[in-house]
């Protein structure tokens, strides 16, 4: 096992964030840590869809204490599939002058 640490720390942090099921961790004091996205799964992939999906982002990423700003949060389509969205971020964490972008990464959300 190999610790990270600085910036590609802060890079997982916000993917275990964001592929955490929302209230997951209560048992272990954690009840705000996770995201919404997972109560999208089955929907249409639709620009509603996609839109309700970057919102349960943003929500999520606000509960991040080392990000000092959201710079942008893209959820697209891809082309030639039907139920797959990639999706790229990209922060400023907190006394950095340059912004972490994770992504793209993509999740199926229609089966």
């Amino acid at each position: 096992l190999t610790l990270i640490g600085g910036r590609d720390n802060l890079g997982q942090a916000i993917l275990m964030r964001i592929l955490t099921p929302l209230g997951e961790l209560t048992a272990l004091a954690h009840p705000d840590y996770g995201c919404r996205i997972w109560d999208l799964v089955g929907r249409p992939n639709t620009a509603t869809t996609r839109n309700l999906m970057k919102l349960h982002i943003l929500e999520a990423l606000a509960g991040e204490p080392r990000i000092a700003e959201i710079q942008d949060v893209t959820v697209g389509d891809v082309p030639g599939t039907r139920g797959t969205v990639a999706i790229e971020l990209r922060v400023l964490p907190v006394a950095a002058t340059s912004p972490v972008v994770i992504g793209p990464f993509t999740l199926e959300v229609t089966p």
